[in-house]
């Protein structure tokens, strides 16, 4: 293909906190539909959105995330304290890992 190739996918995470998840931040994860604006060497900014977020508590320190959104986020940065704002980390107050990700669904856009 030339040029580059737009999609959405549908992605469950798994991510685990050092700390208790406080129920109360979980409402912040809702503001992650708004873009997320991705930096990439302090040069350029990327904006992809988020259309859909549903989140599932696992345990006290671990959640389940099912994402649909714009193809290009890198996940393991979403979830952690990185260059993509908002991130996981910052909206539960909380250090973050990815422990897990699947794609369940890739849309090619035309």
């Amino acid at each position: 293909p030339k040029g580059q190739i737009l999609f959405k996918s549908k992605v469950e995470i798994i991510v685990e906190t050092d700390d208790q998840i406080n129920d109360g931040l979980l409402n912040n994860l809702e503001l992650c539909d708004m873009p997320l604006d991705i930096h990439i060497d302090g040069k350029k900014s990327l904006s992809k959105k988020i259309y859909k977020i549903s989140f599932k508590k696992i345990s006290s320190r671990r959640l389940k995330i099912n994402i649909y959104a714009d193809g290009g986020i890198p996940i393991k940065s979403f979830i952690q304290s990185s260059y993509v704002v908002p991130n996981f980390t910052d909206l539960l107050k909380s250090e973050c890992k990815c422990v897990q990700f699947d794609f369940k669904k890739i849309d090619v856009m035309s």
